[in-house]
């Protein structure tokens, strides 16, 4: 493998041999009634997240959590009201792109955690996503529509004792769903990853779920927080 270059230097400006990431989250979202987008966030070893587009005629031959040395590819501005890393440039592939697995690199689990009292006081800025992690309490009942409709009212609370609202839509409501009503857990501890800060009249509302890359985990085994937080 030839030396490589790290996503935190990339630039459209400079020639580029190649870089090796992690995929992440391999997410999609629907553009007007026919095509659908996919953008795959990346992670390199020097804990660096990206985000890179592609539509729905190029194949994926990736899959999340496993690691890839990526060639041929251009490098462009990232727009968007909301973004999933603080990136100003994004990857652009095409169907002369080199795809490579390769071993590991890293062992990160990637996240960047906000605390509530950030969120809630605007300290931390609602343009970028955010993780965050505690307990589930308050968690109300799945809102019956269309699938990409659904959603579900829930609160997290934290080891100081502070609550934060959230709000899931779509299969990631589902998903919480049934977790929730399947576990007989006392307590169930998780992690949102790739969530959006919801602003509204008067100040914060809650956060809520990313079409296409929010995630939720349940007590993760491989994240140091959560582990202190069982100790608690």
């Amino acid at each position: 493998m030839e030396t490589h270059t790290v996503l935190s230097q990339l630039s459209h400006s400079k020639h580029l041999k190649s870089v090796c990431v992690k995929l992440l989250i391999k997410g999609s979202t629907v553009v007007g009634t026919t095509r659908k987008t996919y953008q795959l966030i990346l992670g390199d070893e020097q804990v660096t997240t990206f985000t890179k587009d592609l539509d729905d005629s190029f194949e994926i031959p990736m899959e999340e959590g496993d690691w890839y040395e990526l060639q041929n590819f251009e490098v462009a501005y990232a727009f968007g009201v909301t973004r999933v890393t603080r990136y100003r440039h994004q990857i652009n592939l095409s169907d002369s792109s080199i795809i490579f697995k390769i071993p590991p690199l890293s062992f990160c689990h990637y996240y960047r955690f906000q605390t509530f009292e950030n969120i809630q006081r605007g300290l931390a800025h609602p343009k970028f996503s955010i993780d965050i992690f505690g307990a589930m309490v308050a968690v109300g009942d799945i809102e019956e529509a269309e699938i990409e409709n659904h959603s579900l009212y829930f609160s997290l609370v934290n080891m100081e004792y502070e609550h934060i609202n959230c709000v899931a839509y779509g299969e990631v409501a589902l998903f919480l769903d049934n977790y929730w009503n399947s576990t007989n857990a006392p307590i169930v501890l998780c992690v949102l990853q790739f969530w959006e800060i919801d602003w509204g009249v008067g100040g914060f509302k809650h956060v809520k779920t990313i079409d296409g890359f929010s995630r939720i985990l349940f007590e993760p085994d491989d994240v140091p927080e959560i582990q202190y937080f069982r100790m608690r």
